[in-house]
């Protein structure tokens, strides 16, 4: 009880603080989320990176001992399967969306090179605070049953993603699903936080391509 009481004020913490709950997307218009430097640098510095070494810092000084986390060849594998499957995902609710005139999530999007060098870092660490989280904190340090944590994962993944609408919340409720279950099988840690975390970079990226830079 203990254990799952420290998971939920940790998670709390971490991703529920300072979150934006919104009206639930009508279709009128798209929820949009604003780019800043300023932010991006401050959410690196301040927040993801320090918040993964808290993660980390609780995982490595108590145990039970958790999977291995050197980097191996076969993790590359294991990301593309993980983005694979994470695009097909989006694809597949960017699909009933377009079907249903229900108006996507607009991210804009950094106008320079530097900006963008910031928002990639900023996406590669949020990935990892997550699935360090998600993955490897819930599955190894809660003491319940495989069946009760992994769907705390994928509900509280899908929670943290609420800000984003209703269909960011279904999309993060499968891709959650997906990488619990990819994690499972595979213990490639890295694996799934590269496939994570090039998804995010690819949301911008046709973010960019669509609507152009600064839109």
């Amino acid at each position: 009880m203990l254990l799952f009481v420290e998971a939920i004020i940790i998670y709390s913490l971490l991703f529920l603080s300072g979150v934006r709950f919104p009206v639930m997307n009508s279709g009128l218009a798209s929820p949009v989320i604003e780019f800043s430097l300023n932010n991006e640098i401050s959410k690196l510095v301040l927040r993801n990176i320090p918040a993964l070494a808290l993660v980390f810092y609780i995982l490595l000084t108590s145990g039970p001992a958790i999977p291995r986390l050197k980097i191996k060849l076969r993790d590359l594998g294991w990301a593309f399967i993980g983005l694979s499957g994470l695009a097909i995902i989006a694809s597949l609710l960017g699909f009933i969306m377009n079907s249903q005139n229900q108006a996507a999530f607009e991210y804009k999007t950094p106008a320079n090179l530097l900006a963008w060098f910031v928002l990639v870092l900023s996406l590669i660490s949020v990935a990892y605070l997550e699935e360090a989280y998600f993955r490897l904190y819930l599955f190894y340090r809660l003491d319940i049953s495989l069946k009760s944590i992994f769907f705390l994962s994928v509900l509280f993944f899908g929670l943290s993603h609420l800000y984003e609408g209703l269909w960011g919340f279904l999309n993060a409720i499968l891709a959650g699903a997906f990488l619990s279950v990819l994690f499972l099988k595979t213990k490639s840690f890295h694996g799934i936080a590269w496939a994570h975390g090039l998804y995010n970079i690819l949301v911008y990226m046709y973010a960019y391509i669509t609507h152009g830079p600064g839109n």
